[in-house]
């Protein structure tokens, strides 16, 4: 197994496609075209809208030699587009990356100082890109494909870490952005309002608060059984019995044969990324005082 060698997962649905999708797959084809890029075309209850975006991603995802897709006509929980994404990488590790971000070459020479020694970890402190390894999998499970729209997944997900002693690890990227885009239209909007200021669906908190004791959900409750720290910040919470994740698949599903795409290599332009990172530290610190001033 090569340590190295890692495949790129991005799962996105209709609202997407024109604004962050597509410049987000042209950049990576150019910047990544030695690795497999996954795409996950999630679903809609409006078929007329589904088709015709359908047709349009698939037209725009052929031109690509390193691109595979998967697509849905209804709506699938974010959680189960993780684990098909994890299911169909060729490699052991896989960074997935949400579908409003963009990139540059400095963000794969800061992916790849790191990558190769780490089965798990953050970028930018955000699980809105993240790498994880299918011996992470195997060990922690699946991702819980009963969230049905988008949120708390990877709460779900630290908690069960915590409960094997598996801390999640971060790595800085000057050179990766993540818009925090709208929800526009969602697939499960027909059976989830979002919840009130944020961009999650209230149904995902809802089942969540069925399979966690926390602060927040049992403020009478005083006592908690683990601990970790999610988002900054020390959670403490309790299983409840009976909501174990379940074994969504086999991990056999996971003992596919590794290869390398069969793309041409990208030496990554070494000027232009000491330019690059010179630039978006510079531009993410003004960033960070303008938000202080408005505060």
């Amino acid at each position: 197994m090569d340590e190295k060698q890692y495949s790129i997962g991005v799962v996105t649905y209709h609202a997407r496609f024109e604004t962050y999708f597509k410049p987000l797959i042209k950049r990576l084809a150019q910047i990544f075209p030695d690795k497999e890029i996954i795409c996950v075309l999630n679903g809609h209850p409006d078929k007329t809208l589904q088709i015709k975006y359908l047709r349009n991603a698939v037209l725009f995802l052929r031109s690509f030699k390193n691109v595979r897709y998967l697509t849905y006509d209804s709506n699938q929980s974010l959680s189960k587009c993780w684990n098909q994404v994890v299911i169909l990488s060729p490699t052991q590790k896989v960074l997935i990356l949400n579908d409003d971000t963009e990139v540059s070459e400095l963000f794969r020479t800061e992916l790849e100082a790191h990558i190769q020694n780490n089965e798990l970890f953050t970028l930018n402190r955000s699980w809105s890109h993240f790498v994880i390894s299918k011996k992470i999998i195997k060990k922690i499970g699946w991702f819980e494909e009963r969230l049905p729209g988008i949120g708390q997944e990877d709460g779900d997900y630290t908690y069960r870490m915590a409960m094997q002693n598996i801390e999640m690890k971060n790595v800085d990227c000057a050179g990766l952005r993540n818009f925090v885009a709208a929800q526009e239209n969602p697939g499960w909007i027909e059976i989830s309002p979002l919840v009130q200021g944020t961009r999650y669906a209230n149904i995902n908190r809802e089942f969540f608060d069925t399979k966690w004791i926390t602060p927040l959900n049992s403020p009478a409750v005083s006592n908690f059984t683990h601990s970790c720290v999610f988002n900054g910040t020390h959670d403490t919470f309790t299983p409840i019995p009976g909501m174990e994740t379940p074994m969504f698949y086999e991990f056999s599903v996971l003992d596919t044969h590794e290869d390398a795409c069969n793309t041409s290599s990208y030496v990554t332009p070494l000027l232009r990324t000491k330019i690059q990172k010179i630039y978006y530290t510079v531009g993410r610190a003004g960033a960070r005082f303008l938000r202080k001033i408005k505060i």
